[in-house]
């Protein structure tokens, strides 16, 4: 006579909370990765004579802790804006104020089809 197969048991709750910790974390440092890339393109950009900086931004719809950001404007006329997490602040010490802040169009990168479009803006030549 045939076996049955064994039905899978479902993951408890504590081994689900530790890969739910492990996946906020690997989350975290992609996010900590991304902010470092953004600030030092900003600095890039400011020793390049851009407009680049940070900026405070105190709309009521952003949390408390994301409202520092990066602003860079680009030689083609666009503007890009990244809010930053609260453990990479530090790193906007010795960053500029950015001259101006927000414009009305800049656009604010969400996802990854924005944020890959920053080589296209920057001019190689």
């Amino acid at each position: 006579m045939p076996k049955r197969p064994r039905k899978k048991r479902a993951p408890d709750a504590s081994t689900l909370m530790g890969r739910l910790q492990l996946a906020h974390m690997e989350r975290s440092e992609a996010y900590a990765e991304r902010n470092r890339a953004i600030i030092a393109l900003a600095r890039l950009a400011s020793s390049l004579g851009w407009h680049a900086g940070r900026h405070y931004d105190d709309r009521d719809t952003v949390p408390p802790d994301y409202r520092h950001t990066v602003v860079i404007d680009f030689p083609t006329g666009e503007q890009l804006a990244w809010h930053i997490g609260p453990t990479e602040w530090y790193l906007l010490d010795d960053l500029p104020v950015h001259p101006t802040g927000f414009r009305d169009d800049a656009q604010r990168p969400n996802g990854r089809a924005q944020y890959a479009r920053w080589p296209e803006l920057i001019p190689w030549r």
